[in-house]
């Protein structure tokens, strides 16, 4: 839902699906290892800054079930406020109940709906999405992710869990597109 709060919410950021599908728009295509690609590293990205902001508990969290099971199926199309709403009967994040919005921007540290007033915490949050896309283009092989190094998935349930989930999804849109 982040990646859709993104793009709807004004500040034009397409990543993950939406750059794949923004691509498309503009006539362009991205072969199938590109979009698996794409949204892995997206997917990483969550993972990475939820970890290092404190959200996601690395020995506690079920990364197996989550990049294993779960993820191959729901990060082959977008999730938007609607899907929410189906799913869960809502989606508000100024409620008492849990949000996907106020997570996402606990998260990113950063909220996609308006800038924090707070000039620190702006600071802090852009930082923190920018040393990690920064790790995160110095560890990942775009062309081979099997030779991206290993180390950058340890605390995120492995590199076999991550390599298997960009396997799943090459297979996806190999057969769908």
């Amino acid at each position: 839902m982040r990646a859709d709060d993104d793009v709807a919410w004004g500040s034009m950021n397409f990543h993950g699906l939406y750059e794949i599908g923004m691509s498309a728009s503009e006539g362009a295509s991205y072969d199938s290892r590109t979009k698996a690609f794409i949204v892995v590293k997206d997917f990483l990205n969550f993972f990475k800054l939820g970890i290092r902001n404190k959200v996601i508990p690395p020995s506690k969290f079920n990364f197996a079930l989550c990049i294993g099971y779960f993820a191959p199926n729901l990060l082959t199309h977008v999730f938007e406020k609607e899907d929410a709403k189906i799913k869960w009967g809502g989606e508000n994040v100024f409620s008492f109940s849990p949000s996907l919005r106020r997570t996402a921007e606990t998260i990113y540290g950063l909220s996609s709906m308006s800038q924090y007033s707070d000039a620190e915490v702006q600071e802090k949050g852009e930082r923190a999405q920018r040393e990690v896309s920064e790790l995160l283009e110095r560890q990942l092989d775009a062309t081979n992710f099997d030779a991206s190094e290993d180390g950058i998935f340890e605390d995120v349930g492995g590199k076999k869990l991550w390599a298997g989930l960009h396997h799943s999804l090459f297979r996806h849109y190999e057969m769908h597109g």
